[in-house]
């Protein structure tokens, strides 16, 4: 029975998306930034819906675009002697003077928050509605990332205290399990954000003293399965340790992201809200990719044939000089058997 329950959950997580919470609680949390929008913004919940699917979307671009990867987290604790809300709300100036950290090993999602804030405002005043949501959309999903700890310390996945894979273990194996959207309280509204920069900090600031407890918990789950973390008992024992901080983290992240859309709302003149349409676009807004479907599909096959081409060249070629080797050996030996011969 356990070997069956750890094959369901395997198949699960091999479904969900990597470094982030699984792509059903992206939708879950999104949907639920939707019921939390201030009322005089009540229009903008059924874009919500239609933005829910496309805010699992950036996980599935990492696959087609490389720059991806360090908007969904922001390592805190690599800051020495530096609070997270005290950094530069300028990149330049934040990694240039406040810490020598590359965009790749501390992550810089607040920053890309914070520009995707004023895309989407500028899109909602020049009334580019379908824009606003694919900036939206976006934007929730970095937000939601930041809000998960695992997202905000450097020992991201346990590597660094033999806990390798505690990442993906956590978030896609048991939250994504046993997680459902009737667990949010609902409580709570978005509201404008003074100073988005460090409003985004402070949720670091909140998931980054998270991370360490996290992966003790995870040791403790470890243990109790006596090392088997394949195991039923094992996602059972992480999920009774992580669910209510997991639950709350999920829940403050659905306000959050509605403070930020609000924020966008307010910014952008607070114009009429249209109807929402069915579906937006889910390709990314940075780099045009799409969700790894046939263009990205068709690149790897051309990256692949391009591989084999090389290799089978590489074959070709040793084969043609084995051949030429062996007839100069063999014509050598023929000259020498007819010297011997005369």
């Amino acid at each position: 029975m356990k070997r069956m329950a750890a094959a369901a959950l395997a198949a699960g997580m091999a479904c969900g998306t990597a470094w982030g919470w699984a792509g059903m609680q992206h939708f879950q949390i999104t949907r639920e930034a939707g019921r939390r929008v201030p009322e005089e913004m009540a229009g903008w919940e059924s874009w919500a819906k239609t933005m829910a699917f496309p805010s699992v979307c950036p996980d599935l671009w990492k696959g087609a675009d490389y720059d991806e990867g360090p908007r969904h987290y922001f390592e805190a604790d690599r800051l020495r002697g530096l609070r997270a809300t005290e950094v530069d709300a300028d990149w330049d100036e934040a990694s240039g003077k406040q810490f020598r950290f590359s965009r790749e090993d501390i992550g810089d999602g607040p920053w890309q928050i914070c520009e995707l804030l004023g895309m989407m405002s500028d899109a909602m005043r020049t009334n580019d509605w379908e824009w606003a949501a694919r900036c939206g959309a976006t934007l929730a999903h970095y937000a939601e990332d930041l809000h998960m700890p695992l997202h905000c310390i450097r020992n991201f996945n346990g590597q660094e205290t033999n806990q390798r894979g505690a990442h993906t273990r956590i978030e896609s194996g048991a939250i994504k399990t046993f997680f459902d959207a009737g667990m949010f309280k609902g409580e709570g509204k978005g509201e404008v954000l003074e100073d988005p920069f460090h409003a985004v900090m402070g949720w670091v600031e909140a998931s980054t003293a998270r991370g360490p407890r996290w992966l003790r918990w995870e040791l403790e789950a470890t243990a109790a399965a006596e090392g088997d973390t394949e195991s039923e008992e094992y996602y059972e024992e992480v999920w009774g340790r992580v669910r209510e901080e997991a639950v709350a983290r999920m829940d403050a992240a659905a306000t959050d992201v509605a403070s930020l859309w609000a924020t966008a709302w307010a910014n952008a003149g607070k114009p009429a809200i249209p109807r929402a349409p069915r579906e937006i676009s889910q390709r990314s807004v940075w780099s045009g990719v799409g969700i790894d479907g046939e263009e990205q599909v068709a690149k790897r096959a051309g990256r692949n044939r391009k591989y084999d081409y090389l290799i089978w060249g590489f074959l070709g070629g040793v084969f043609f000089w084995t051949l030429v080797t062996a007839v100069a050996r063999a014509l050598k030996n023929e000259r020498a058997v007819r010297g011997r011969r005369e």
